[in-house]
């Protein structure tokens, strides 16, 4: 019973820090970005493929829940033209992701050239179903590139920072 508590405080925890995280930096790349629908693929996208990219599979629900939850909101708040594309293409990132996991916990540069490709594979396809509008894929391709570059890097050094550290008690 405990450990399920404590599973559930740690998931409830990790949705409302990911939710956050990714409305701050939604509304970042807001004003990089004209769209607001296209701001989700910015830096939201970055974060979360770098997260997933890093942390073990029970916690891509969560992940996915919350970026979910808040796609939703948004298309309600305001009014994000393409809910459906946003939906399919982060369904799609799911496929090289999953199949890059297996491979997480070995720390050498063909890890890193993994999940670089995996990067690639995931921005292709979370660009795929805007295909058919014209510039809008070419944008929706650069603005995944540069979300997942720029982020995914990021939430690697962190992870292997704090997961190698020794964690010290602050009292005496």
């Amino acid at each position: 019973m405990k450990t399920l508590f404590s599973r559930l405080i740690t998931v409830i925890a990790c949705f409302f820090i990911f939710s956050a995280a990714w409305f701050c930096l939604w509304s970042i790349s807001l004003h990089l970005v004209e769209r607001p629908d296209m701001a989700v693929l910015l830096f939201p996208f970055g974060l979360r493929l770098g997260l997933m990219l890093q942390c073990p599979r029970g916690y891509w629900p969560v992940l996915l829940g919350a970026e979910w939850l808040l796609i939703y909101w948004l298309t309600q708040a305001v009014g994000l033209t393409h809910f459906s594309l946003l939906m399919i293409g982060s369904l799609l990132t799911l496929l090289p992701v999953a199949l890059i996991s297996r491979y997480r916990h070995q720390r050498d540069w063909r890890t890193l050239l993994l999940q670089g490709a995996a990067l690639t594979a995931a921005a292709l396809l979370q660009s795929l179903p805007w295909l058919w509008h014209g510039k809008e894929s070419w944008n929706a391709l650069l603005l995944t590139l540069t979300g997942g570059l720029t982020l995914a890097p990021i939430c690697l050094v962190f992870w292997h920072y704090l997961a190698n550290n020794t964690w010290l008690p602050l009292g005496p």
